[in-house]
């Protein structure tokens, strides 16, 4: 009889800081002691800066982008909020 499982592996991985990942709309700067959260969902008008003085280690896990993609965002979302 065969099965089809999924399993989850913990594997010890080195990354470069900073490191940004992103999800649908949270693009994260992962920095030594300090993580930047930009919330960006266009289609609802949905935005917002989040900055924890602290690593957090979740948006490891999340896709990998580039700190080019990052800064687009937070430049949207910067001007959206000067517009307020």
């Amino acid at each position: 009889m065969k099965i089809t499982i999924e399993r989850k592996e913990k594997v010890e991985v080195e990354v470069q800081l900073p490191y940004y990942s992103k999800t649908t709309c949270h693009y994260f700067k992962i920095e030594e002691n300090k993580t930047t959260c930009v919330n960006y969902y266009d289609s609802l008008d949905s935005y917002g800066i989040d900055v924890n003085n602290y690593q957090q280690k979740f948006p490891f896990d999340y896709e990998q982008t580039t700190e080019e993609v990052f800064n687009k965002i937070l430049e949207i979302v910067k001007l959206k909020i000067n517009q307020l």
